[in-house]
């Protein structure tokens, strides 16, 4: 009887650290790198559309499209306009919650979640944020009970007019392993591909830190 009632307050033990983990934004979402600014961001044809409607979701806080869904292959900008846009946010509306992280600390925040019987907690630290960004969406593609909450997670934060900002490397369309409901959800705003630059435009954005920033047009 002793050793059940020490591993019941051992797990609620475990349940408010949790908690407590879940009171603060920066030990769910992943931080946002100063760096990856607008600023240090390399425009061109290949990523005016995403560029433009990244701009727009931090000059306003309605915009006409939600979610966000910015797609394209590895190293062509989409998690820097992320950042970007966290910092702009932050900057202009610092009242505003603003949460970051990849597809993958979702989904073990879920997880972790569920292990501590603690969904409530986790409900309400990503359904309550003014502002959701989730990096690589695809990596969910599989886990049924994630793209579940994620489902729920999503509609909630739509209905609300919270602003929701998904990339992938695919468009919604071609996203195998995602259910369709939530395919179909990612295509409700705004979809934005950011295609392979040409050779002088990449040739910069690999050094964009360092360089000022060029317009090609």
């Amino acid at each position: 009887a002793q050793d059940g009632i020490r591993d019941a307050q051992e797990s609620r033990g475990l349940g408010d650290v949790y908690k407590r983990q879940l009171d603060h934004n920066s030990s769910v979402g992943a931080p946002i790198d100063e760096r990856l600014s607008f600023e240090n961001f390399v425009v061109g044809p290949s990523n005016e559309l995403a560029y433009a409607a990244a701009r727009r979701i931090t000059e306003s806080r309605n915009v006409s499209f939600n979610p966000l869904f910015l797609y394209g292959g590895v190293g062509l900008g989409k998690t820097h306009l992320l950042h970007a846009m966290a910092l702009e946010i932050n900057k202009n509306w610092p009242e505003r919650k603003v949460l970051y992280l990849s597809a993958e600390k979702f989904m073990y925040q879920f997880i972790k979640a569920l292990r501590f019987k603690d969904t409530m907690a986790f409900k309400q630290q990503f359904r309550s944020v003014d502002v959701l960004m989730i990096d690589d969406i695809q990596f969910i593609a599989g886990k049924d009970s994630t793209q579940e909450e994620f489902f729920h997670t999503f509609n909630t934060l739509v209905d609300h007019n919270h602003q929701v900002i998904i990339s992938a490397d695919r468009s919604p369309v071609d996203l195998d392993g995602i259910e369709e409901r939530i395919r179909s959800r990612l295509g409700w705003g705004l979809v934005a591909d950011i295609h392979p630059s040409d050779y002088e435009l990449r040739s910069v954005s690999y050094t964009h830190l360092t360089l000022p920033t060029i317009l090609l047009v």
